[in-house]
């Protein structure tokens, strides 16, 4: 996104906002569903999710604080919720199409995290 331009991870940011917002139209008895598998997911996590989409928390609501970590662990912690968040939503049957553009516009942290989507193995 040319306008955030160094911020990080704000078009996905963006996109998983809307996606929520989007989400919350859906029935109650959906939403419930829909939070329950997410919250497991997650588990502890949700506070990841919620400080980078606020969104979010309309969705799963107050989440728990958690322990301060690096600026490099910070970034991997993100990048694996926000997988487990992928993975979680996927299993609803819900779809989600992440379309990728403009990449000479992605900041850093953007294009490690599609890079850690993108090549996850998963070993189950």
């Amino acid at each position: 996104d040319g306008f955030n331009e160094g911020k990080p991870y704000s078009a996905i940011l963006q996109a998983f906002s809307r996606f929520f917002e989007l989400l919350l139209r859906e029935s109650q008895c959906k939403i419930k569903h829909l939070r329950t598998i997410i919250q497991q997911a997650v588990g502890n996590e949700g506070k990841v999710l919620t400080d980078m989409i606020p969104k979010i928390q309309d969705f799963l609501g107050n989440q728990e604080d958690l322990q301060d970590v690096s600026l490099i662990e910070t970034h991997l912690r993100f990048s694996s919720v926000f997988r487990k968040l992928l993975i979680a939503v996927c299993k609803t049957g819900q779809p989600i199409v992440l379309f990728v553009d403009d990449l000479q516009w992605a900041d850093s942290e953007s294009l490690n995290l599609l890079l850690d989507l993108v090549s996850w193995e998963r070993n189950t």
